[in-house]
């Protein structure tokens, strides 16, 4: 696979879905941080929140179709 854009920060950039910005998300990302200082463990930590915490709207049967993080939360 090639990267169409070489640097890979262009795919990690903040947009309107991705609202890493949101002061909720934020909020989450700062407490899943202050717990978990290597970049391993808060990468796990994360993971396993949203794992445990973001049901997917078809399995639960939610009528409610989510696109952002902040939607999620």
């Amino acid at each position: 696979m090639d990267l169409i854009v070489q640097d890979p920060d262009d795919y990690l950039a903040a947009d309107e879905v991705i609202d890493s910005g949101h002061p909720e998300v934020r909020a989450l990302v700062s407490e899943l941080r202050a717990a978990h200082r290597g970049d391993v463990d808060y990468a796990r930590a994360a993971f396993e929140w949203v794992r445990v915490n973001v049901s997917h709207s078809f399995d639960v049967q939610d009528p409610r179709v989510t696109l952002t993080a902040s939607e999620a939360l």
